[in-house]
């Protein structure tokens, strides 16, 4: 089994999601990428992803929805939304334990995110919600 954490992208503009994916490929991580929910479906079966990173508006299912499913079958998988939504708390609320960020993304900001998760320990770490604060408007 890889050391490498695995990662799933689920974005819908082609863009942003070959940017964020070949930015996480080249720090290491092993990285799945979607333009749409249904494309990704498998994952909520097999559970083998350790890092969600979920556009919230996507054509057909929303990514919260995804996000919500995900979370009640592996719980151990670290979800990060990835909005241009002005109000967050309701995504925080509808998925217990999952962290938000503002498009355009802070690369910096997510990379140090994905570093701290450990999915042995899941939402344990302090580090992590102290990213979690910090998840505004970034560079990507």
């Amino acid at each position: 089994m890889s050391s490498q954490k695995r990662v799933l992208v689920l974005e819908d503009h082609d863009d942003s999601r070959r940017a964020l994916t070949l930015m996480l490929r080249r720090k290491g991580f092993e990285v799945t990428d979607y333009d749409c929910c249904e494309a990704a479906e498998q994952h909520l079966t097999a559970c083998d992803v350790d890092v969600a990173l979920l556009d919230v508006r996507l054509p057909g299912r929303c990514g919260e929805d995804f996000g919500r499913e995900l979370r009640q079958r592996c719980p151990k998988t670290m979800i990060v939304f990835v909005t241009g939504e002005a109000i967050l708390e309701p995504l925080k609320e509808a998925v217990p334990d999952c962290f938000v960020m503002r498009k355009p993304i802070d690369a910096d900001l997510l990379l140090e995110l994905l570093e701290c998760f450990d999915s042995k320990t899941a939402y344990g770490s302090t580090m992590g919600k102290q990213m979690d604060n910090r998840a505004g408007p970034g560079n990507m």
